[in-house]
């Protein structure tokens, strides 16, 4: 032991030696023993074999080099290479908290110090904390940069969001959810919850607010909701699905919900594999977006009707709700409509090969986030579901490219907003209407002749 590891004592024992082996490898604390003790220690941390003891060695022998005491009173910079001690892990994310509530941190320097960690013992322990911090640092840094950014047209709503603001809802829907992972593990949420609560004020009032003012000041203004026919929901079939049917079979997933930043995401997943080449653009839905219009607004048609007294939609006065009566739509262009649960359950090879030679467009109909987000109970839970949503259009996309299938779409009949802290009632208008309501959401009011006073905007079809 003294020849090889320099270690020597009156009083030998081995955990006096694993103590020494401990304060040798903290880069804070003096070196004791000779370099291969080093070596030591790193075949012990990553053999599998012995990670319960060393995980409770790493716990005693803190304690014993007095890191409760040290870690306050040590910088930061000087811990970045530790690669043994939990209470370092969580000092050092403490310590990151603490700059992105003063609003001195930025993304480069927590991302830098991410990278760093990356390899280190402690870190998948506590991969959640760093990124609820990159995303909290991300949302204060473009928010600050972006907020204040007044629209002059209705069509740079759109166009700017799906340029660049999409990225404060991207990162904001993935701190929740990974905000939420830190809450599984045992007793650290509370370093986190100061960021959390600090960056969904900055969300909620530097973000929404001043971005919903601006937007109300264009929408205010609006006498007609038109946009390009490109960009229009209503014109999906005609200008974008009809055209292509005489190239080949073409494949539509409708995803409930599925709002602009996940699709941005989606495609950013197709594009890292290498058998697909994806190209992303926006539409526009309908007023009021929701799940019945746009989902009318999608299929083959040439006029859309609100069924009186209901918010049903008619699609050249036939109904459009449920797969039964969107195939009967579809059947004009050889077309068939399905839920993705059954779709997913047909076999890809010769039973799925053999289910769409009669058609040249399928329209694949996936439920998943408006189903969880469009309940009061569970609609905290959405967040939870992206990455599973994502999962499964990729799994549908697999089995269609296994069907033989080529042109595919994707694209959803509205999308949402979501903040995690509840919208307060004061939020609330409480002023009446008038007139014969036919439908009365959250968001819209559907009828005829109806009468408001301010905090309403009127849109009559055409």
């Amino acid at each position: 032991m003294t020849s090889r590891f320099g270690y020597a004592s009156n009083t030998p024992s081995i955990y006096e030696f694993v103590l020494a082996l401990f304060q040798t490898n903290t880069p804070f604390l003096p070196t004791l023993l000779k370099p291969d003790a080093r070596v030591l220690m790193n075949r012990w941390r990553v053999n599998l074999r012995y990670q319960d003891s060393f995980r409770q060695l790493s716990k005693r022998a803190g304690n014993d080099l007095n890191l409760p005491t040290l870690l306050p009173r040590t910088t930061l910079e000087a811990l970045l290479d530790d690669n043994l001690f939990e209470p370092v892990e969580q000092r050092i994310i403490d310590e990151l908290a603490r700059t992105v509530v003063s609003g001195t941190a930025t993304p480069e320097r927590i991302e830098t110090i991410q990278k760093q960690r990356q390899n280190k013992y402690w870190y998948l322990t506590y991969q959640s904390y760093y990124d609820v911090l990159i995303h909290a640092v991300w949302i204060r840094s473009l928010v600050e940069a972006w907020a204040d950014e007044p629209f002059e047209a209705l069509s740079e709503g759109p166009e700017r969001y799906t340029e660049r603001l999409y990225r404060v809802d991207n990162h904001y829907r993935k701190l929740v959810y990974a905000y939420r992972q830190t809450k599984q593990a045992e007793g650290q949420s509370d370093l986190l919850e100061t960021v959390v609560q600090a960056i969904d004020a900055v969300y909620t009032n530097q973000w929404l607010l001043p971005l919903s003012n601006h937007w109300q000041r264009i929408v205010d203004q609006t006498i007609e909701w038109a946009f390009g026919p490109l960009q229009t929901q209503r014109y999906f079939f005609r200008y974008q699905i009809e055209p292509q049917l005489n190239k080949g079979r073409t494949f539509v997933i409708i995803s409930d919900g599925l709002r602009y930043e996940w699709g941005r995401e989606l495609a950013e997943r197709m594009q890292t594999e290498n058998r697909y080449v994806a190209d992303l653009s926006y539409m526009v839905t309908g007023l009021p977006s929701y799940t019945q219009l746009g989902m009318a607004a999608l299929l083959p048609q040439t006029q859309l009707a609100i069924q009186p007294g209901t918010d049903a939609v008619l699609a050249d006065s036939l109904p459009t709700q449920g797969t039964g009566n969107r195939s009967a739509i579809l059947q004009k262009h050889k077309g068939i409509a399905i839920s993705s649960t059954d779709f997913l359950a047909l076999n890809a090879n010769r039973e799925g090969r053999e289910w769409v030679k009669p058609y040249s467009v399928i329209y694949i109909y996936h439920n998943s986030i408006d189903r969880i987000g469009d309940t009061l109970a569970t609609e905290q839970q959405v967040v939870d579901e992206s990455d599973r949503v994502l999962d499964t259009i990729q799994t549908i996309i697999r089995k269609v490219v296994n069907m033989n299938g080529v042109h595919i779409w994707i694209t959803a009949d509205h999308g949402f907003l979501y903040q995690q802290q509840p919208v307060d009632d004061t939020d609330f208008l409480a002023t009446s209407i008038t007139g014969q309501v036919w439908k009365q959401g959250r968001r819209y009011i559907i009828g005829q002749n109806l009468k408001a006073s301010e905090g309403f905007k009127r849109f009559e079809s055409n």
